[in-house]
């Protein structure tokens, strides 16, 4: 239920981001990547580990690896 909550937030943001587009007013882009970045890196790690998991041209990603750590427990679609 809390991951549901969370997911539903985070959609209705993305939409409310992608609204902001239109003004071509980058003020909000500077607050997302300043108050966001931790929360922007954990989903290109997470995105980056599942592209590499689904890809038969990479190596597969270990289970500790530095870079996508914080993504170990994100199952690939």
């Amino acid at each position: 239920e809390r991951m549901l909550t969370h997911v539903k937030n985070i959609r209705d943001f993305c939409d409310g981001l992608e609204y902001q587009i239109q003004f071509n007013d980058y003020r909000m882009l500077t607050v997302l990547e300043r108050n966001g970045s931790s929360f922007l890196r954990l989903a290109d790690n997470c995105l980056s580990r599942e592209r590499r998991e689904n890809s038969s041209r990479s190596r597969s990603p270990t289970t500790w690896e530095k870079g996508t750590a914080s993504a170990m427990f994100y199952r690939a679609r």
